[in-house]
């Protein structure tokens, strides 16, 4: 079982017995992640209502994706709303091969959220990817990425609470 919390830094955090892995961009704070309240529309693209519901509780409106809408035409318009700043957080919960998506969609799905990324890197907003620690952090897509918006990988340990 996964649940989401909030540390005191504003950096959402997966509780799981498994090490987990997140990429956050460098060039913002992770106060600045909760603490924009101006616009309290946050984008979340997970399968488990974890830290969607998470930040319902804390007042923020999400537009939950699961993998399979993202993929479909209910992501349609959203690489524009990112651009106009309609949202105040990007998070991404990796999507799992032949689970959360089929896979001989998996890497175009991973090019989407990539994508999605950029634009939110552009556009200022923070981005956060949270997933299990595994291979499909060295997808070639996923690499291009870090590199390219200068991103960083922060493990982690939890232990269910």
């Amino acid at each position: 079982m996964k649940r989401v919390s909030f540390a005191d830094s504003g950096i959402a955090e997966t509780s799981t017995e498994d090490a987990t892995q997140e990429t956050v961009s460098d060039n913002i704070t992770s106060q600045q992640m909760l603490l924009t309240r101006e616009n309290t529309h946050c984008l979340v693209v997970e399968e488990e209502h974890d830290m969607s519901q998470y930040l319902t509780n804390c007042g923020y409106q999400c537009y939950r994706l699961t993998h399979r809408n993202a993929d479909s035409g209910a992501a349609n318009g959203l690489l524009t709303k990112i651009k106009n700043r309609e949202f105040c957080v990007l998070m991404i919960h990796l999507p799992v091969k032949k689970k959360d998506i089929r896979e001989n969609r998996y890497h175009a799905h991973l090019r989407n959220l990539v994508s999605w990324t950029r634009q939110a890197h552009l556009s200022e907003l923070p981005v956060l990817w949270i997933g299990p620690l595994g291979n499909a952090w060295h997808d070639i897509e996923i690499r291009n990425m870090q590199k390219e918006l200068n991103l960083f990988n922060h493990y982690f340990r939890k232990c269910m609470a």
